[in-house]
């Protein structure tokens, strides 16, 4: 399991030999260790660095464990926009990060369409909150007053010359 949250990106295993046990691997040690302040009880787990592993830290501990902390993460879900909760919440790369991710699973969407709906003007109510833009070269969601994207830097599209994202990809812009 793939889990991306305020909090940080965690990959979830089984463990090979125990199936009460699952591996909580990271990338980075400080998703971990945000893991845990969410969830005191798994500070009694040390954090293994392990860097010639895929990912190079991970805390081992009881399935039971972990099914407390995903009810804790749900409970966490404070926020009408994601990509801005981890923004606020650890950092503008890291939000720049999952939407690469993002993007990338954007692709499944695409594979699901049918040719004449490709060309369907930029998702039309995609995007519906008066109070923000969406950037047309990444996608982010931005302030109203801003008028350069907080995370490309490209600036707000005022007219409808075309030129974003969508653009781009139908072929259109």
């Amino acid at each position: 399991m793939w889990m991306m949250t305020p909090r940080g990106f965690y990959s979830v295993v089984q463990h090979r030999d125990d199936g009460e046990i699952v591996l909580v691997r990271a990338r980075a040690r400080a998703d971990l260790v945000r893991l845990q302040d969410a969830h005191p009880a798994l500070r009694e787990y040390e954090i293994a660095h392990t860097p010639s592993a895929d990912y190079p830290a991970r805390l081992i501990i009881p399935r039971a464990e972990w099914n407390r902390a995903l009810e804790i993460l749900s409970d966490e879900i404070d926020y009408d926009n994601f990509k801005n909760a981890v923004k606020e919440r650890q950092h503008a790369q890291r939000a720049a990060t999952y939407l690469g991710v993002w993007s990338k699973l954007h692709q499944i969407e695409w594979e699901e369409r049918k040719p004449e709906e490709y060309a369907q003007p930029h998702l039309q109510g995609f995007h519906d909150r008066p109070d923000e833009w969406r950037c047309d070269t990444c996608l982010l969601d931005n302030d109203d007053a801003d008028t350069r994207c907080w995370n490309c830097g490209d600036p707000r599209r005022t007219d409808d010359s075309g030129g974003g994202w969508l653009d781009r990809v139908l072929g259109t812009g």
